[in-house]
């Protein structure tokens, strides 16, 4: 149900990009659709971190994970060419000088992928120094590239909040305040228009505690279906 949900606000989200009109700084039509969609990431960071604690494989999950952030950056640089220039046109995934953002933003999963490698790393039990040193090294690596990825490192620091509430078994308000204390920290320096629309997001801790997480064996495999043909249908409607 909790995915459904996730997935539900990203398609809303997602129509608000490309099938209305650009965001205006008035509370519209397309701001609801907008402020909905801002529920999803922290839903599916949730259900990453989740997903990394019960695993029992952690290859094939960050595979599945790869494969699914490989397929959806086709349609991902198409919405985002909409978003940017106003043209989903295919030839803008070519051409660097009209649309660069080919190779500077990636899809969603590639931030959870960078999220997945952090929890691997910092799991990693061994005391020797050089462990610790290639542990500092692998984390530095993955944090630098994790900006290219949708939400950068407010994405992944999301992850770890979850991650960490799960573990330490948190109280629901220390959580809370976590998830409000790096949702501002990470958008502050945006426009108080967008920063307000981000801070929507700390009400998916709420819908997370209160909406049942059921799973079913066919769950793992509805997202990576869903993320990018939802896209594919979304720029063919535009």
């Amino acid at each position: 149900m909790l995915t459904i949900f996730a997935m539900l606000a990203m398609l809303i989200d997602h129509i608000g990009i490309l099938l209305m009109p650009p965001l205006s700084g008035a509370v519209d039509a397309t701001f609801m659709c907008r402020a909905v969609g801002r529920l999803a990431m922290p839903i599916f960071a949730y259900k990453i971190a989740n997903g990394f604690i019960h695993t029992r494989n952690f290859k094939k999950y960050f595979g599945r994970m790869a494969a699914l952030t490989i397929v959806s950056q086709i349609p991902f640089a198409l919405m985002m060419s909409q978003v940017i220039t106003g043209v989903a046109d295919i030839d803008l995934l070519f051409d660097l000088n009209r649309y660069p953002h080919i190779v500077s933003n990636i899809n969603i999963g590639w931030t959870f992928m960078c999220a997945l490698l952090i929890l691997y790393i910092i799991n990693i039990k061994n005391n020797l120094i050089s462990v610790y040193i290639f542990k500092f090294i692998a984390l530095f690596i993955v944090m630098c590239f994790a900006p290219l990825g949708d939400y950068g490192v407010y994405g992944v620091a999301t992850v770890l909040v979850f991650y960490i509430a799960m573990k330490r078994e948190l109280s629901f308000p220390l959580t809370v305040f976590l998830f409000v204390v790096i949702t501002f920290g990470f958008n502050s320096r945006n426009e108080m228009f967008y920063l307000l629309l981000q801070m929507v997001s700390v009400l998916s801790v709420f819908l997370i505690a209160l909406i049942p997480d059921t799973r079913s064996k066919y769950d793992k495999f509805i997202f990576y279906a869903f993320y990018p043909i939802h896209m594919i249908i979304l720029l063919w409607l535009a």
